[in-house]
């Protein structure tokens, strides 16, 4: 049983007939961290996509089930979809040695999921991989776009920023 309720997501659906928003669902992740909840988007078939960043393990299964992540330094971000009924579908995690964090989540009509934000090079935008995916560092911090197939998967990165610390 989960013990610790830090985090409660409101997901709420826009219904085109209205100009209210309905809650449809929400969850509770179990936590001893910092979550942040930075963004929000929902597809064309009621799947919800959420990103934000965290500072120690997390598990994202709202169900009995348990889907742990954890960063590998001091904060890194995730990536999570839930079904349309609030089940966990997929989480992966991403991140590096410095402080990496995402801005903003938009899903495309296809499903695929684009993750706009700023990282601390270098960052493993592929955990999937035997090798770091990390596009080539600039800076002290630098921006990213990372896209996600419906499933979840690395589609690409790409990376941009100047001398100094910039933001995304």
């Amino acid at each position: 049983m989960k013990n610790a309720l830090l985090l409660l997501l409101f997901i709420f659906a826009h219904k085109l007939y209205s100009q209210s928003l309905i809650a449809e669902w929400a969850i509770g992740l179990n936590n001893t961290s910092n979550v942040i909840c930075t963004a929000i988007d929902v597809d064309n078939d009621g799947n919800t996509y959420v990103t934000g960043s965290l500072t120690s393990e997390v598990d994202f299964d709202p169900g009995s089930a348990e889907v742990l992540l954890s960063p590998d330094n001091s904060q890194d971000f995730f990536v999570a979809k839930y079904s349309a009924q609030g089940a966990l579908v997929w989480a992966k995690m991403f991140g590096g040695d410095g402080s990496d964090y995402p801005r903003d989540i938009v899903v495309d009509g296809l499903g695929r999921a684009h993750i706009t934000g700023f990282y601390s090079p270098p960052c493993d935008f592929n955990p999937d991989s035997p090798t770091v995916v990390s596009p080539a560092a600039r800076g002290g911090s630098d921006v990213f776009i990372l896209s996600l197939d419906t499933d979840g998967n690395f589609l690409r990165v790409l990376g941009g920023g100047g001398n100094e610390f910039d933001e995304g």
